[in-house]
């Protein structure tokens, strides 16, 4: 390589490093308007020095309210016997009924009247699974 294309090389870097110097410095100075437009006070929530807000109140009654409760119905149309055959823990058929029943009430609504189904829930006691 010659001197003369050595130098004009050289030139052709040097305009060329230039030129990226101030393309670089036009996108610093975008990012920079863009962060400005970002982070403005307008947008209170993006602030970084705004106060964080308080929790929202919880939902619901106060603490040791007493709650509140749908009335049974004055009639049931049907009454559900729920036995079991086998534990649903551990699948033994040999169980043992308790004299415990739990009684669930629901109500469906079949135009133009409710249906009240009561649904009594038998208590079993297994030798394995306790």
């Amino acid at each position: 390589m010659s001197k003369s294309n050595f130098y004009q090389r050289l030139l052709e870097l040097e305009k060329e490093n230039e030129k990226l110097r101030e393309e670089n410095a036009y996108l610093k100075f975008e990012l920079e308007e863009l962060r400005a437009k970002r982070y403005s006070p307008k947008n209170k929530h993006l602030d970084k020095d705004s106060v964080p807000k308080p929790k929202p109140k919880k939902k619901g009654a106060l603490f040791g309210h007493i709650g509140w409760f749908r009335k049974k119905p004055q009639r049931v149309d049907k009454i559900e016997e729920v036995k079991l055959q086998r534990c649903p823990e551990c699948g033994l058929e040999d169980i043992t009924e308790c004299k415990a029943t739990e009684d669930h009430i629901q109500e469906d609504i079949i135009l133009p009247r409710v249906e009240v189904t009561l649904f009594r829930k038998h208590k079993y006691y297994c030798k394995i699974a306790n």
